[in-house]
This record gives structure tokens, sequence and C-alpha cells, in this order.
């Protein structure tokens, strides 16, 4: 698949950035002017998310980084860093894995390259069931919240009701092919470890969702670790001049395609 449909800003060196479940490119909004003006910042969205198609066939995050390659091959990106949120960096991983030709640095901003634990898998399977009997907008309604930090539940609410509302325009068939693609992917530690290109590692002090210690699992001369303070799982939200400067900075460092 390669008719994802983005949202494009900036001038400058190409960088992609994969939004995180379940959103869409609308995920990045905030943030794009904060980098727009140096880099020319690329956001898809994920097959079933935002404007694109749902994906075809077994649910799988490989199957995402396919269509992203297909993409970024389609609208002429031949070498650029590659950050995702959460899913996004597990499609990220997938990418690397699959195509590494296209990917001169990785970021994983809330995200692990870890599957998921028996626990999480039974999680995802009541999600799904969920979705199925009560629709998309009572399981957005109560996932959302839980990705902020608690101190933001009240501070930060127009935002909270911002993300409600892009994951009320994703259907119920995309966010079901999503949990059952982050349900059997498979773990990707060992392809951090022996990364040679730049990686980033961004998690959120108060991250309920994936904490510190799942992100910053590996170390090296390669490898920018950075923990945002006051955040849950929502960065680009909660910290986002933060995330920004985090970003810029990384990809500064990152060599020219």
């Amino acid at each position: 698949m390669n008719n994802l449909l983005h949202q494009e800003q900036g001038n400058g060196a190409a960088v992609v950035l994969i939004h995180g479940f379940p959103g869409s490119a609308e995920y990045w909004g905030i943030l794009l002017p904060r980098l727009a003006a140096d880099y020319r910042i690329f956001t898809p969205d994920l097959p079933g998310h935002g404007g694109s198609p749902i994906a075809e066939g077994v649910a799988s995050i490989d199957a995402y980084a396919d269509a992203v390659a297909s993409w970024m091959r389609r609208i002429g990106i031949e070498n650029a860093p590659v950050l995702g949120h959460s899913m996004g960096g597990y499609t990220a991983l997938a990418l690397l894995d699959r195509h590494p030709d296209i990917v001169s640095a990785i970021g994983l901003i809330h995200s692990t390259p870890y599957a998921d634990s028996e626990e999480a898998r039974e999680n995802r399977l009541r999600s799904i069931a969920r979705i199925r009997e009560e629709g998309m907008r009572a399981f957005v309604d109560d996932m959302i919240p839980k990705l902020f930090a608690p101190q933001h539940l009240t501070a930060m609410s127009e935002h909270i009701a911002t993300v409600k509302a892009i994951g009320h325009r994703n259907s119920a068939e995309g966010a079901i092919y999503a949990l059952e693609a982050m349900r059997s992917r498979p773990e990707r530690l060992q392809l951090l470890q022996q990364a040679r290109i730049p990686v980033l590692l961004v998690a959120g002090e108060e991250d309920q969702i994936i904490p510190p210690e799942r992100t910053h699992v590996v170390q090296g001369n390669q490898v920018t670790s950075v923990t945002l303070p006051a955040c849950g799982h929502m960065s680009m939200y909660e910290q986002p001049e933060k995330l920004a400067e985090a970003i810029a900075n990384f990809v500064t460092k990152a060599p020219a395609s």
C-alpha cells in the first residue's frame, strides 16, 4: 500500500514523524511550527487512521512499515530520520528492520522495542471487544485521559478534547486492526542494540502507558536518551517545546541524507 495520506510543512531536510494509536497525523499539529523553520516535516496517516484507507490482509506492524516505505519512496524521500510516537515507534522499528536503506536515524517517542506482555495482549483483546460492542467513541473517551499525566487532566482539558476528537474520526475497523497488529508484534530490542545509526529515546517521567524504563533500554555513543519531566504519554501536547528541542537537537546531529 502506498496511498497513505500525509501532511507536510516546512523547508530543509526531510524528517518523518509517525503518529501513535488511536491518532493520525493531526497528533503532531502543535509540534510542526516548532520544527518547520529548519526541517521539512512529513506526517503520514497510518493505514486505517486519519484519511488513509485501512490495510488489507493479516494485521501486523510490518504491514504498516511496508506502507510507510512505499509512501516514502512514492513521494521521493529516499533516506531520512524516522521518529515514531508509541505505535508509530513500533512502526519505525519495523521500517528499520525491513527497509533499513531509507532510515538514516530512528526515534522512539513514548515507545519501546519490547513486545506486548501477556497482560497487555489480553488488554488488547478486551479493547477490541469493547470497540465491537460500544463503538469508537466510548473506547476513545475512556482511553485518552489515561495518556496524560494525572495533573494535566484539568489543566489540559482542551488538549484532551482535541485528542479525543482525533480518535473519534478513526474507524472501528482501523482501530481493531491496529490493536491486533500491536498485540502480535515481535520484540525488536536486538535491532536497537545493533543499530549503527543515531537513536533517540524519549520518555515521559509520568507515562502510565510506557514507563521510562521500557523506553531507555539501550545505551551507547549513538543513543540519545531524554526523559521529560511533568509529562505522560503525550509530550507533543504536554511538553511540546521540550519535545521539539529534543527532536531538533537529535536531527541536527544526525548524518545528512
